[in-house]
């Protein structure tokens, strides 16, 4: 991957890094050479997966497994991002799934699981990367799906005024960083 020299080469050019956990939901793939592979949604629509090594073992989130591989990893990856300048122009979004949408009816549960459900697997994930120094935005009570969203229902597609909340955070850190 490029990711390390890309964020070290435009680090000085970054007001603000925001990201999300969301795609985790969906596991890792163990590839040859102790390599990972986010097993996206992207990832699975492209038609690529046919073409991985037939042993490639899927790593599902919220197991062991999966966190301690995780963990490790986005140790590496914080200590970029201090190394390189970062840390304290990164946001993390924490994707809380949302229980209700905006019709009052309960959200589309993700792969028959409620929200509750994922929001305590994802827990451990998100405590790893405040304790390390990562500002977040907490979307928690503010987590309402939304029926008529552009891709769809679902747990983690929000009501506009959930993104307009999370526009303001962003606007907060980068007139505190500029």
């Amino acid at each position: 991957s490029s990711m390390a020299a890309t964020i070290r080469s435009t680090a000085d050019d970054v007001d603000l890094l925001v990201l999300d956990l969301v795609d985790e939901r969906l596991g890792v793939l163990a590839l040859p050479g102790g390599r990972y592979l986010t097993r996206s949604q992207e990832l699975i629509e492209s038609g690529l997966l046919g073409h991985l090594p037939p042993a490639a073992p899927h790593i599902r989130f919220g197991t062991e497994d999966h966190l301690m591989l995780w963990r490790t990893a986005a140790r590496g990856f914080v200590e970029l991002l201090r190394t390189a300048g970062l840390l304290e122009r990164t946001l993390l979004i924490e994707a809380t799934f949302a229980s209700m949408a905006d019709t009052g009816g309960p959200a589309n549960r993700w792969w028959g699981e409620p929200a509750r459900v994922w929001n305590q697997r994802y827990r451990p994930y998100h405590d790893e990367l405040t304790s390390a120094g990562l500002r977040t935005h907490v979307i928690g009570a503010g987590a309402i799906a939304a029926s008529d969203h552009q891709w769809g229902p679902s747990a983690y597609h929000y009501v506009d005024d959930t993104y307009r909340a999370i526009a303001e955070t962003v606007h907060e850190m980068v007139g505190r960083s500029a």
